[in-house]
């Protein structure tokens, strides 16, 4: 992928939470989205859609997605890289 595009980022669940939440980092530990509202595409599966800037560092990007269902929390974490193809 390179900067200054979208990234569709999908998750599906085993069970419906009652919030789901996602958290983009850089490769220089810069936060670019924290704890953001995942949209409900279904009643178990959610999406965010990330706008990269051209201006954002190249590199490994990591996704923290937390799934909250009353006491029960689950934690999933996932990486992408993005590119300078100037």
């Amino acid at each position: 992928m390179r900067l200054g595009t979208c990234i569709k980022i999908d998750v599906t669940l085993d069970t419906a939470p009652s919030a789901c939440t996602i958290t983009i980092t850089d490769s220089a530990d810069t936060v670019k989205v924290s704890a953001a509202a995942m949209s409900m595409v279904t009643t178990l599966k959610y999406r965010y859609i990330f706008q990269s800037l051209a201006t954002d560092i190249a590199g490994r990007y990591s996704v923290t997605i937390e799934a909250t269902s009353g006491v029960y929390e689950a934690v999933a974490q996932a990486f992408f890289t993005l590119l300078n193809l100037e």
